[in-house]
Order: C-alpha cells, then sequence, then structure tokens
C-alpha cells in the first residue's frame, strides 16, 4: 500500500511521465487489463499468477486521474462507464491486487478513521477497518472527508485514507456483496438468481469514482503546490501595459517577427511614449481593451464584446491585459499579481460556482452542463470537472 500512497502524492510527475496513446490503443489496452484482472481474481485457467501492478498502478492513476476528460459525458447509456470511470475501475482493481499481495499489510489493514484522523472528530462517523468498510459506511466517509477536505488535505495520512479507499471500491468492483433482508440496498441491485449476493451499482460506482478523482487531484495539487508571494504592480507600470500592449523582445520572439515589422512595432511603440510622456496617451478601455484581450486568447473565447462593459468588467479587462503582459516573469520568481489573483477569483466566481436548482432546470441538455459545475449536482449525470481546487494564501502548482 505504501507504493499506492506514493503514487499518489507524487501524482503530477506520475502524469508527466506517462506516455500519451493514440485513444483506440487505449481503449484496446484497457480492455484487456480488464480481462485479465477478471481472470486473476476468478481464478481462470489462463489466469496469471499475479498481475503487473507496479507497472501498470503509476499508467492507470493518470489516466484515471489527470489524462482522460473527466467531464465526458456517460449518459447516452444508463449503464456506461467514460474513459476516466473506466482507468479508475481498473486502478482501484489493481490497487486491490496490490494489496492483497503486500507483505506488509498488517500496518494498514487494522486503520480505521479514527487513526487516521485522530484530531477531526467529525470523521470518526464510522467504525472498523477503512479498506473493509461496506458500503453505506465507504459512501458515508466519503461524504464526511468533503465536508472536512480542508482540514485533512494537507496531512500525509490523507493519502493513505484514499489508498484504503481505492482497495475497498476495488473489492466492492470486483466481488458481490453478500446481503440479507435488513441490508441496505441504495447501493446494491440484485444478482441474477442469486438471492444471497448483490453487486455495486453503476451510478454508485461513478460516485465513488468521481469523488475520489477529485480527492486525488486535490492532495496531488497540496504536494506539488509552493506558497509564493503577492504583490501589485505600481499604476503607472500597470498603466504602460494598457499603453503600449506590453511589446517586448520576449513578445517578438514568441510572435516570429522580422526585422522590419519589429523596427515599425518599436517606431509605434516609441511614438505613443512620447505622448504619454506629455499626458494625452490614454490607456485602452472599453471596447479596444476587449478586442485586445481577444486577440491574445484562442478564437472565440471572449466572442462579441457586451453593448455596454460596465465598471466590473472594465476592471476584470484591465487586470487580464496586465497578467497577459506582465505576469510571466514574476511566475519564474514565483511571485503573483493581485491582477493575476482578481482574474483566477473571478472565474472561480462564474465557472466553478454551482448554478442554483432553478438554473439548473432550465438547462435543456445534459451537454449544457459545463465542466466546471460542482459536483453536487452533477451525481445523477457525472458530467464534470474537477479543476476547481483553491490554494489557500496565494499558492501556485509548479513543475
Amino acid at each position: 500500500m505504501q507504493q499506492v500512497t506514493e503514487i499518489i502524492l507524487e501524482g503530477i510527475a506520475a502524469a508527466q511521465a506517462t506516455p500519451r496513446q493514440p485513444a483506440a490503443d487505449l481503449a484496446l489496452h484497457l480492455k484487456r487489463l480488464n480481462t485479465r484482472v477478471i481472470d486473476f481474481f476468478v481464478g481462470a485457467d489462463n489466469a496469471p499468477a499475479a498481475l503487473a501492478c507496479d507497472k501498470e498502478l503509476p499508467a492507470l492513476y493518470a489516466h484515471f486521474v489527470w489524462l482522460q476528460p473527466c467531464c465526458a459525458d456517460a449518459t447516452e447509456i444508463a449503464d456506461m462507464y467514460n474513459e476516466s470511470h473506466v482507468a479508475g475501475v481498473l486502478f482501484c482493481k489493481h490497487v486491490l491486487a496490490a494489496g492483497r499481495a503486500d507483505a506488509d499489510a498488517d500496518a494498514w489493514a487494522t486503520l480505521t478513521a479514527r487513526d487516521l484522523f485522530p484530531r477531526v472528530p467529525e470523521l470518526h462517523v464510522v467504525d472498523g477497518p477503512v479498506h473493509a468498510l461496506d458500503v453505506t459506511d465507504t459512501m458515508l466517509l466519503l461524504s464526511s472527508l468533503q465536508h472536512y477536505w480542508d482540514r485533512v488535505v494537507a496531512d500525509t495520512r490523507t493519502a493513505t485514507a484514499l489508498a484504503l479507499l481505492c482497495y475497498r471500491v476495488g473489492d466492492l468492483l470486483v466481488f458481490n456483496t453478500p446481503v440479507d433482508k435488513d441490508t441496505p440496498r441504495e447501493h446494491l441491485e440484485d444478482v441474477t438468481q442469486r438471492a444471497d449476493y448483490a453487486r455495486l451499482k453503476k451510478k454508485s460506482a461513478r460516485t465513488l469514482l468521481v469523488t475520489l478523482l477529485v480527492m486525488l487531484r486535490g492532495v496531488a495539487i497540496e504536494h506539488a503546490c509552493a506558497h509564493v508571494d503577492a504583490m501589485s504592480l505600481e499604476q503607472e507600470e500597470r498603466d504602460s501595459c494598457l499603453r503600449v500592449q506590453g511589446y517586448s523582445d520576449e513578445a517578438r520572439r514568441a510572435l516570429g517577427l522580422s526585422d522590419g515589422v519589429d523596427r515599425g512595432v518599436r517606431r509605434v511603440k516609441a511614438l505613443r511614449e512620447r505622448a504619454a510622456e506629455g499626458g494625452d496617451q490614454k490607456t485602452m478601455d472599453g471596447e479596444s481593451l476587449w478586442k485586445y484581450v481577444a486577440s491574445r486568447m484562442p478564437e472565440d473565447a471572449l466572442g462579441l464584446p457586451p453593448r455596454k462593459i460596465d465598471r466590473e468588467l472594465q476592471t476584470l479587462l484591465r487586470n487580464a491585459c496586465v497578467f497577459q503582459d506582465a505576469s510571466g516573469p514574476y511566475f519564474r520568481d514565483l511571485v503573483v499579481l493581485d491582477e493575476c489573483a482578481h482574474c483566477l477569483q473571478t472565474a472561480l466566481m462564474f465557472f466553478y460556482v454551482a448554478p442554483s436548482v432553478e438554473t439548473y432546470k432550465r438547462l435543456r441538455l445534459v451537454a449544457d452542463v459545463r465542466p466546471g459545475q460542482r459536483l453536487t449536482y452533477c451525481f445523477d449525470y457525472v458530467h464534470f470537472d474537477t479543476g476547481f481546487y483553491v490554494l489557500c494564501s496565494f499558492a501556485t502548482v509548479h513543475d
């Protein structure tokens, strides 16, 4: 289980080291892996003596958590997994296999929520070893972790807890669950011709997988992040970005401009700077500022400007312009500008906050639910993006 914990903590590096594969090749590889896993656990005649967990776990983790589109639709067919779900299923099954073969299983086999989070009594909602909880208690523990995530995300034992939960999910996906008349059936469905056994519902499996995915991303980001300094630019430096479009040798290299074009741009820049010294040059504003910011973004990223650009939008556009022109050198020195923080705050406010129930009901198609909607509204549809992760007190992920 130590290997799984390390993979979770070093998740970003694992994703960067994983080679990209064509979608068709990856799908075939995952299908073969699943067949091998099933044969292994049922003891088929042609089953391998052991699964290559050391080799497969890092790649499966990378595809599950980072490389596959977790917001891909999974609703066209009711019982359907998207690419991220499939990689997650196989990751959890391989965690199960690795845990069963772990010579140091005694070190984690008895760990409970109380052992893992002794200082967070709100998480002591279930008893018994985490890796052996029933599906209802597993859901309860995951829900509690979401509520108190800010208190545990930086704790290294959280990675161990997630590894144990992946083990448990793998167990639920591989083996049917013994049941009786008193067993809660909210997350289970009947097995044909076996009244004493039930299996995990695919809807519940997707819920478990996407919740784990969010937490696995959070732990990896927290482990890789570095706290940085924050600063504000002087007004003159801010205005210079809005006057002369921040043209520099670095901008020339990025744009690949010829010597002739470079001389022309610098001539215009010099004229504007002289005008600014005389107090005649105004900074860009309104529609011209909108068009300039849009010109430096992917096509149609902003669309057409609104009829009226109010003060709040004007401030955002000015900050976006300064962010585009001035942030690079500061980022390299682990300094975040206030302009960058404002753009990030605005993005989180408008793209990563759950809509009201009324707004959600007005969405005509599941496809209209944009990546970034909060998980709460999307469990039924499993259409979401987990890019939302706020680092406290200005922190940034770096390589």
